[in-house]
């Protein structure tokens, strides 16, 4: 894949350091591989900001931002959209999960004629 075909995906949070790398993990092994994750961290007080730093240490497909002061998921996801490289973005919540082929599945929905994809499952 080219990088014009890579999706950035955001992933607020805060204080959900047990949480984070199984949502994280479920980004990572995309069968679409061209990911970059952008883990936006709203200022949290617990162990989050280890946890982080060391899932983006031993991948470079996640880059980790942190607010100093909590703003709440609508500011994080700003800070991570801001930061987007890829073509295409989605996102998903530190206490989700996605499917292997999530990502795959929208750019094979993907349409040019229209603005965006979006699922319901």
């Amino acid at each position: 894949m080219s990088a014009l075909e890579r999706v950035s995906v955001y992933l607020p949070t805060r204080n959900r350091s047990a949480l984070l790398p199984r949502a994280i993990d479920s980004v990572l092994r995309q069968d679409h591989t061209e990911i970059e994750l952008l883990v936006v961290d709203d200022a949290s007080t617990d162990t989050t900001p280890e946890v982080l730093a060391g899932i983006a240490a031993s991948d470079s497909r996640v880059r980790v931002f942190r607010q100093e002061r909590q703003g709440g998921a609508p500011a994080a996801r700003n800070v991570a959209l801001r930061a987007a490289t890829g073509r295409y973005v989605t996102g998903i919540d530190d206490d989700d999960e996605m499917l292997p082929q999530h990502v795959s599945s929208l750019l094979r929905a993907f349409d040019p004629r229209h603005a965006f994809v979006c699922s319901g499952a």
